[in-house]
């Protein structure tokens, strides 16, 4: 405080001792008065030694979504990560969003092979980085992952929490006279870049020497179940939880195709055909 200030605050206190003895309450006026004065006193010399921290922390942003002519092009620079070559196997190749996160999938699936006892595929998301990210598989091997038949036009699918989950179906060829279909419900992690598979339900088929077919079902924990119920398992399960539902449309593209040199047409007409 400077010297002016402090005459000035002694002066007042003068004044109000003389008003006090005239009026005989000095004591509670001078006592309050003090106070006030001091507390200003204290306030103004806070506020002239500390200046508050006006800088605000950092948030984390999520990245730009790269635009879908870019993501695009990533891919098709990146055929050799995902384009399968000389397999025994035809292939289909499909432009997805699968999870709906903005960023370009490309799925690559040999659809049955051989007898049907397994498939094999790949999925590479594009990132921020303007690179592919590959999805892993449970159970993956040096061949492929073993996974649902997944090269379909349309695969049902059902929005709970947000995660857009696709029921897929794994058909497998036992014998000529006997057969398995598996139920799955089928999601991909963008966080893990892994692909979440839960098989839902099973039918077990076995044609007799008569030629008589026999099925039976059975749910994941191998209760067994009847064929209404496992036709509409998935819907049953996800049905009164999910925020959305319906078919997607995948524009598959096989490998007879791709053979072509310019096959980046072939892949912009896939995703044209992706629809949720």
């Amino acid at each position: 405080m400077n010297s002016k200030k402090i005459i000035a605050t002694m002066l007042a206190l003068g004044l109000l001792t003389g008003l006090a003895a005239c009026n005989g309450n000095g004591n509670q006026e001078t006592t309050a008065s003090t106070e006030a004065t001091t507390e200003a006193t204290t306030t103004e010399a806070t506020t002239e030694e500390s200046v508050p921290d006006e800088t605000e922390p950092s948030q984390e942003t999520e990245p730009e979504i790269l635009d879908v002519a870019i993501q695009m092009d990533i891919i098709v620079d990146n055929f050799d990560l995902w384009l399968v070559e000389d397999s025994p196997e035809p292939y289909s190749y499909a432009v997805t969003d699968l999870n709906q996160n903005g960023w370009l999938e490309i799925v690559a699936s040999s659809g049955m092979q051989g007898s049907g006892l397994f498939t094999s595929a790949k999925i590479f998301e594009v990132n921020e980085d303007m690179e592919l990210d590959e999805y892993h598989f449970p159970n993956e091997s040096t061949e492929g992952a073993f996974i649902p038949d997944i090269v379909e036009e349309s695969i049902a699918y059902y929005v709970v929490d947000g995660v857009y989950t696709y029921i897929t179906s794994d058909v497998t060829r036992i014998s000529a006279a006997e057969h398995q279909v598996s139920l799955y419900s089928m999601s991909l992690d963008p966080e893990s870049k892994k692909v979440d598979l839960n098989m839902l339900a099973t039918s077990h088929s076995l044609v007799d020497e008569n030629g008589k077919e026999k099925a039976e079902y059975f749910d994941a924990d191998n209760n067994a179940i009847d064929e209404e119920q496992f036709n509409k398992f998935a819907m049953d399960k996800f049905m009164a939880t999910s925020s959305a539902s319906g078919f997607a449309s995948i524009g598959w593209k096989t490998s007879e195709e791709m053979d072509q040199e310019d096959f980046e047409v072939l892949l912009h007409e896939s995703w044209e055909a992706f629809a949720v």
